[in-house]
């Protein structure tokens, strides 16, 4: 860590707590429905860089932004020696979609401290959507040398990118590294969908998906999974079965309408697979086009 003051060797003081990197997929994520609106900031005058960070994490709470990115900029501008200004903000710039702006703040972040593996993390996702493909590698290559464990968060970002073969063998190994741990229902299940989407091996992503619903039950995204995998093996009321499943828990969920409404179509059910890629389409307008991509048709 660094000192506040000098850039030196010394950790900062404890008043000044470490500000947590905001995830890259949950980037935007509104705030749940009925919880209470976070506390006005517009009576603290902040004086110091800590004082900066509280109000700006008080203006992501309230969904604003660009004050937010404001008073994190005075954070990195009063505490140059500490990352974690540059982390916020990079954050902040996620939600209020600059991706490239938010990846340069990773990169200060790295130069601060080069062994920060959740900013190397975010910032290899980023670089993975601008193709920047071997930099998202290099950066991948040094997570998963500090943090192992980060494999399957890793294995996440190779299926976003559409890198099914770099997902499944990450997904792979860390399924074989940890083959006991409680929270494995995730790397199952994203093994599932990265099978899924490539099309191949579709009984082994089906099994995933049945091991991350053993572990996990009810989870309407390993639903929404086995139901594309039952997709394309054309079973298609089991396909129905688990979209229903997933809709009964999250009745936006854009994918479980596409697929139910795919294979209502295929079993002559037109009205009822129409209403449903409609429903989609109206919550995820760039769906049918991610879908006609990997085959995933009516």
């Amino acid at each position: 860590m660094f000192s506040l003051d000098t850039g030196g060797s010394e950790a900062p003081p404890p008043s000044r707590p470490a500000v947590a990197p905001v995830a890259v997929a949950a980037a935007g994520a509104p705030a749940a429905p009925g919880a209470a609106a976070p506390p006005d900031p517009a009576s603290d005058t902040p004086t110091d860089a800590l004082g900066f960070d509280r109000r700006g994490e008080a203006f992501v709470a309230r969904r604003e932004f660009d004050l937010a990115i404001a008073d994190f900029t005075r954070a990195t501008e009063l505490a140059p020696a500490d990352p974690r200004g540059f982390e916020a903000r990079a954050g902040a710039r996620l939600m209020n979609h600059q991706p490239l702006l938010a990846m340069a703040d990773f990169t200060e972040v790295l130069k601060l401290k080069p062994d920060d593996a959740a900013a190397l993390l975010a910032r290899g996702q980023l670089r993975l959507a601008i193709k920047d493909e071997a930099g998202a590698r290099d950066d991948f290559a040094q997570v998963l040398k500090l943090a192992p464990a980060l494999g399957a968060r890793v294995a996440d970002a190779y299926v976003h990118g559409g890198f099914f073969d770099d997902a499944i063998a990450e997904y792979d190994r860390w399924i074989d590294a940890y083959p006991k741990n409680e929270d494995a229902a995730p790397a199952y299940s994203g093994r599932c969908w990265a099978r899924t989407l490539a099309n191949r091996d579709l009984d082994k992503a089906r099994a995933d998906c049945d091991q991350a619903l053993r572990l996990r039950p009810d989870d309407p995204t390993s639903l929404e999974r086995r139901g594309l995998a039952h997709l394309r093996l054309a079973e298609y009321d089991p396909a129905i079965a688990d979209f229903d499943a997933a809709l009964r828990i999250d009745p936006k969920t854009a994918w479980s309408l596409y697929g139910r409404g795919v294979a209502e179509l295929r079993k002559g059910l037109k009205d009822q697979g129409d209403a449903d890629l409609a429903a989609a389409a109206e919550i995820a307008p760039r769906l049918p086009e991610r879908a006609k991509e990997y085959g995933l048709t009516p």
